[in-house]
């Protein structure tokens, strides 16, 4: 099992997402990749974790959370711990929220389902690769396009 930072350290993962189906899995498949991970129901239990000061390599945010979506989330992230990468994740993909979440500082766009190939990639992308967009949902040359560009294809 190899983990993503090397042999010195695990990668910590936040996993805001209040299905417990999906939750469950995505800790299952990032603990068999050697990640640590915590995971929290909504915006207010992940926001309350990070206040207190807890340390994280990245966030996978689901966009629909009861209360405070993942949007609002992101948009205070991006306020507070701006160089944290996010992934967000959807099962309703649409191409405005994908504009807001670049907008606002997420590093990648996950469209449920998706397989653990794109999740450990996303992962990887988010803490290793860089910060350019990742979106599991478009070609590799369509991800290069601008997000004005998106609108008017």
């Amino acid at each position: 099992m190899s983990t993503f930072k090397g042999d010195s350290a695990e990668t910590s993962i936040l996993i805001v997402e209040d299905d417990v189906a999906t939750q469950r899995l995505l800790e299952v498949q990032l603990l068999d990749a050697g990640c640590t991970s915590v995971a929290v129901y909504s915006a207010a239990q992940a926001a309350k974790l990070l206040s207190r000061g807890r340390q994280f390599d990245m966030i996978l945010l689901d966009v629909d959370l009861p209360g405070c979506n993942g949007i609002a989330l992101l948009r205070w992230l991006h306020s507070q711990h701006s160089q944290m990468p996010v992934v967000m994740m959807t099962a309703a993909p649409d191409v405005i929220d994908e504009i807001v979440c670049i907008d606002l500082g997420a590093c990648g766009y996950l469209s449920k389902p998706f397989s653990r190939e794109e999740l450990l990639r996303v992962v990887f992308h988010a803490t290793e690769g860089g910060r350019t967009f990742y979106d599991s949902g478009r070609e590799s040359s369509e991800m290069r396009r601008s997000p004005v560009q998106y609108l008017v294809s």
